[in-house]
């Protein structure tokens, strides 16, 4: 009875980790797919879409709350673009209408001072007409130029640049200015020649908007510094200076368009020369920030792509008979967005393959079965799928059933016929 009571006891045991194993794990598998959803919306996938079919509970309820979140999210950003580029296109023909009578203006007043004027009142009125009618157009073609960079818009030509070249040429042009607002510029930059790829008239600009706002803003009587390094790959110019009013907005609020700190609202100037800077720079393939210290001052720093980093990896290329043969992945291979059909139980798998593909541009539909990879294919537009990536092992239809499937339906969708099955399997 003893050894009869031990074996049951035993068996309730082995029945009671069958059950409570595979529950918990489908407890954790569930709450993986939560994690992983949120850290994917969190990390700048607004529009991340958990799959809760297999869910159950309250792990469907609380993947169906996050996917409503995504979805508020992808709207919200989608009328903010909106909103963007109504702003950026009333901009633009606001400019381009004021532009064309300015023009006309200036030109009047160009014809008017080539007449022997001897009236001095007269004079002076056209003096201001001039200063007045220079800033307007000034401004103007500021809001085309920031227009057209925060769109992508502005066409970049990127070659290899001496930068200390630039920081000696911004002694000379702003000898003046920093003389007339008593400051005093310091550069400071290696003895070896450092190159960056950038273009040149829009480098020159982002050094000329950030220049201007030194000799607006910083206090009279300091040191204004420009450093140039290399940290790593990448080429860092840093000015920084004593700034004449404290700043009441956070550094991120001034590289924005048509701000400026309250303070300084009695200077000339439209609000953009930071916002053009920051566009520039990206375009370019580099980066900005803006850090300001009460009492100590403001610190811009201009990160861009180090040249010669550039240069060995193709000298290397070709020194080794491979440069047309093996370019980086992303240039030699891009799929233009073309749409790929993944059937795939196993969820990491599916990521993987995923990740690969998206790599050179393609879009990756993820069916979780057979079945479901039937479904999807035959719901699609004759076209859609430029090939299908089916896992041989899946529950229900496996992966030889769901190509046969898809095969059969030649007579009545033509690609059905001719659209490459790839198999994929660990057995190989």
């Amino acid at each position: 009875l003893m050894f009869f009571n031990s074996d049951i006891a035993l068996l309730l045991w082995l029945l009671e980790k069958l059950v409570l194993y595979p529950l918990v794990l489908w407890y954790c598998v569930q709450l993986n797919q939560l994690k992983n959803g949120t850290e994917k919306i969190a990390g700048g996938e607004p529009g991340y879409q958990i799959s809760t079919k297999r869910m159950t509970g309250i792990f469907k309820e609380q993947g169906e709350q996050i996917n409503h979140i995504s979805d508020g999210m992808t709207h919200a950003i989608e009328e903010r673009m909106k909103s963007e580029r109504f702003k950026t296109e009333l901009i633009t023909n606001v400019s381009h209408d004021i532009k064309t009578p300015l023009t006309s203006i200036i030109n009047y007043v160009d014809l008017l001072e080539k007449e022997d004027l001897h009236n001095e009142t007269a004079q002076e009125y056209l003096e201001v007409l001039e200063r007045q009618s220079s800033r307007l157009k000034k401004l103007i073609e500021d809001l085309i130029e920031a227009s057209k960079a925060s769109t992508g818009n502005l066409p970049v030509h990127l070659e290899r640049l001496e930068a200390g070249i630039f920081m000696t040429q911004t002694v000379g042009e702003f000898e003046e200015k920093t003389k007339a607002a008593g400051l005093d510029l310091v550069i400071e930059k290696p003895e070896t020649p450092v190159y960056i790829m950038a273009d040149s008239r829009h480098f020159w600009r982002v050094i000329d908007n950030l220049m201007n706002n030194i000799c607006k803003y910083a206090q009279s009587g300091t040191r204004v510094y420009i450093n140039l390094e290399v940290k790593e790959a990448q080429v860092s110019i840093t000015f920084r200076n004593t700034s004449k009013y404290p700043l009441n907005i956070s550094s991120d609020e001034l590289m924005e368009r048509f701000v400026r700190g309250d303070a300084s609202r009695n200077t000339e100037g439209s609000g953009l020369g930071l916002s053009i800077a920051k566009n520039l720079v990206e375009l370019m393939g580099g980066s900005i920030s803006c850090q300001s210290k009460k009492g100590v001052g403001t610190t811009f720093t201009v990160s861009l792509p180090l040249a010669h980093a550039v240069d060995e990896k193709k000298q290397k290329a070709e020194e080794t008979g491979e440069g047309e043969a093996e370019e980086d992945a992303s240039e030699s291979y891009d799929f233009g967005g073309r749409r790929i059909l993944l059937a795939e139980d196993t969820e990491m798998n599916a990521e993987i393959v995923t990740e690969l593909l998206e790599l050179v541009n393609m879009h990756v539909d993820h069916a979780w079965n057979g079945e479901e990879a039937v479904e999807r294919y035959m719901e699609s537009a004759p076209g859609t799928y430029m090939a299908v990536l089916m896992d041989v092992q899946m529950p229900g239809m496996n992966g030889y059933e769901a190509a046969k499937a898809i095969r059969a339906q030649k007579s009545s969708r033509p690609d059905a016929g001719e659209i490459p099955i790839y198999a994929m399997t660990a057995n190989a």
